[in-house]
């Protein structure tokens, strides 16, 4: 079976999506814009570890 490890963010990899959010937002998206395509960054880094 293979084992499930944890994701773990980086300060810098937090610090990033921040940066990718409030570019989404300076750039005229909404915040539910922003918060959905964060969130889909999320996901796809936790799987990783699945």
């Amino acid at each position: 079976m293979i084992q499930r490890l944890a994701v773990v963010l980086s300060e810098g990899a937090i610090a990033d999506l921040e940066a990718i959010a409030a570019y989404i937002l300076e750039s005229g998206g909404s915040e539910t814009a922003a918060n959905g395509f964060i969130d889909r960054i999320r996901e796809r880094c936790q799987s990783i570890g699945n």
